[in-house]
């Protein structure tokens, strides 16, 4: 997590099967009321990892307030990101 970004959960197309749907975290997002975007995302080639097409969930920096309510946890690393020598 970084302040620029916010949160950022990316899934692999076809990765349903081992990790949680980007359709069941969104469903949860609007069940929660949190603001939020889907990118289709091209992964670039990393060493021996190929190319990979995903989509990456996004709750901006300045709406992660409305996830705190949920998640109390999450401020804990909020303030450490704000206080951290690159916060913007």
């Amino acid at each position: 997590m970084s302040r620029k970004e916010g949160l950022s959960i990316w899934r692999a197309r076809g990765s349903e099967e081992w990790q949680v749907s980007v359709d069941e975290i969104t469903n949860h997002l609007d069940a929660l009321e949190v603001p939020y975007s889907v990118a289709v995302v091209l992964r670039p080639a990393h060493g021996k990892r190929p190319r990979q097409a995903g989509f990456s969930v996004q709750v901006e920096w300045d709406r992660l307030d409305s996830l705190v309510r949920w998640v109390p946890s999450l401020r804990v690393l909020m303030d450490a990101v704000e206080e951290s020598p690159g916060a913007e």
